[in-house]
């Protein structure tokens, strides 16, 4: 039996509708974070850069929402987000899922990535 998604429906609404309309950001977000889970760091959805959000701060929590929901990544824990402009608000921080290292890969070769990128710095990709 399959445990019920922490997610409120709505919120899985809205990954639904931004996976169908800002497909190719979700991509970017989604294999960014990817990138940064096969690490065996732990990671926010802040450690994205602009670079691959394009400053949006929805693709950046639908691609972790998303591939939490796909059962590929945990939430461990909570932070205070490193943004001064987010006064204080609390960041789940994840990491890869138990055993979800070849489904991660595998989402990674869907997108076209047979190699993660390296990472650099603090959790920034590229």
């Amino acid at each position: 039996m399959t445990e019920p998604s922490r997610f409120d429906p709505s919120f899985l609404r809205a990954v639904v509708l931004v996976c169908a309309y800002k497909a190719k950001a979700m991509e970017r977000a989604e294999v960014a974070l990817l990138c940064l889970a096969l690490t065996g760091r732990e990671f926010t959805a802040a450690n994205l850069t602009g670079e691959i959000t394009r400053g949006s701060r929805t693709i950046a929590g639908c691609a972790t929402g998303a591939l939490a929901s796909m059962g590929l990544i945990a939430c461990v824990g909570r932070c205070k987000s490193p943004n001064p402009a987010a006064n204080g608000r609390r960041l789940d921080v994840w990491r890869l899922a138990d055993g979800k290292g070849e489904s991660a890969r595998t989402l990674l070769r869907r997108y076209g990535v047979d190699e993660p990128p390296t990472i650099r710095g603090q959790g920034e990709l590229w």
